[in-house]
C-alpha cells in the first residue's frame, strides 16, 4: 500500500500540468518584482525632475524644429547645432530657473501647426545680445577712415616771411615736395609754391587737415597757389589717403 501511495505522489510530482503552473507562478511573481522596480525609479525619476543630459537630448531633438528666416532665428539654430551653443543656452537656462525642457520652449517659442517653432518677437533683440556675447566672435573691425589727399610736403614758413609777402600771420603753405604721380604733381603744383586757398577756403598751418577732411577724396576742387609774385589756379581732382598715412 505505501509503495502504491509513494508512486502516486511522485507520478502528481513529475506531472507537466504542475510544472506549467509553477512556472507560470513564478514568471508573475519576476514580472511583479520588475514592474515594481519599474515604477519605483520612473517616481523618482519625475520626482528629482529632468537632468542636464536629459535637457540636452532634448534640445538636440527640438533644434531642426526650429524655422529658418535668414536672420536671428536661422543664426540661433545654427549655433544650437553646436555642443558650444547647447552648453551655453542650458547654462541659460538654469540661470533663469527653466528646468523644464517644455517650459522653456513655449516661454521662448511660437508652435505652429506643422509642429515647428518661431522666436516670440519680444525676445528677438534678448537673442541676437545672447548670441553676441556667447558665440565669441570678434568685433567687426572698423573700416580705416579716409579723407582726400594733395600729396605735398609743406616747407617751414615763418609768419616773418608771410608778412614781406603781404600775407596775414599763419595762413598760407609753402610747398617744399610735391609726392611724384599724386593729385598735386599731375595739377601742376610746384615746389616752392604757395598754397593761399583750397576749393574756396583760405587755408594754412591750423586749419588744412580740417579743410581736407571736409572733402570728399575723387572730388575736383581749385586751388589757388602764389607763385614768384603771380597767382595761378589749379585745377585739383583730390586723391585718397587713410588716416595714419
Amino acid at each position: 500500500m505505501s509503495l502504491i501511495l509513494a508512486a502516486i505522489l511522485l507520478g502528481r510530482q513529475d506531472d507537466p500540468v504542475d510544472r506549467i503552473l509553477r512556472r507560470i507562478d513564478q514568471e508573475l511573481k519576476d514580472s511583479e518584482t520588475r514592474l515594481r522596480e519599474d515604477i519605483k525609479a520612473i517616481l523618482i525619476r519625475e520626482l528629482r525632475g529632468p537632468t542636464p543630459q536629459t535637457m540636452a537630448e532634448r534640445l538636440i531633438a527640438f533644434v531642426p524644429r526650429i524655422r529658418e528666416d535668414g536672420g536671428t532665428q536661422s543664426r540661433l539654430k545654427k549655433f544650437l547645432a553646436t555642443e558650444k551653443g547647447r552648453q551655453g543656452v542650458l547654462a541659460l537656462l538654469e540661470q533663469q530657473g527653466l528646468t523644464d525642457f517644455d517650459r522653456a520652449v513655449a516661454t521662448y517659442f511660437e508652435r505652429h501647426p506643422d509642429d515647428t517653432y518661431s522666436l516670440r518677437p519680444q525676445f528677438v533683440e534678448e537673442v541676437e545680445e545672447w548670441l553676441e556675447e556667447t558665440e565669441g566672435r570678434p568685433p567687426p573691425k572698423e573700416k580705416p577712415r579716409t579723407r582726400a589727399w594733395i600729396g605735398f610736403t609743406p616747407d617751414d614758413f615763418t609768419d616773418d616771411e608771410r608778412s614781406k609777402i603781404g600775407l596775414d600771420k599763419g595762413w598760407g603753405l609753402r610747398v617744399l615736395e610735391v609726392t611724384k604721380g599724386g593729385p598735386g604733381e599731375r595739377a601742376g603744383l610746384r615746389p616752392q609754391d604757395i598754397l593761399l586757398t583750397l576749393a574756396g577756403r583760405r587755408v594754412g598751418e591750423e586749419n588744412m587737415l580740417a579743410v581736407l577732411s571736409s572733402l570728399r577724396p575723387g572730388e575736383s576742387v581749385e586751388a589757388v597757389v602764389l607763385r614768384g609774385e603771380e597767382k595761378a589756379t589749379l585745377k585739383i581732382t583730390l586723391g585718397e589717403k587713410r588716416d595714419g598715412e
